[in-house]
């Protein structure tokens, strides 16, 4: 029972985490290019596609480590 609370909590985290991103890209991308760009120069389309292909394993990634386990482990 508290590794399935510990999963939950994780869950809602990790969530949390992949939503902000989500709208930072979305509501910023000028802002989020420019501090990358002066880190490492990057061409925008190739930030673009490689900042939604990031959520997009991120969001793989949660669902594997911790949403499968959650559910299999209510079913037991």
């Amino acid at each position: 029972m508290q590794f399935k609370s510990f999963l939950i909590y994780c869950l809602a985290m990790n969530y949390a985490i992949l939503l902000l991103w989500g709208f930072m890209v979305m509501l910023a991308p000028d802002w989020i290019y420019n501090i990358h760009n002066k880190l490492f120069p990057i061409k925008r389309d190739i930030f673009v596609i490689l900042h939604y292909c990031g959520i997009g394993l991120y969001k793989i990634l949660i669902f594997i480590f911790i949403l499968i386990p959650l559910i299999a482990l209510h079913f037991i």
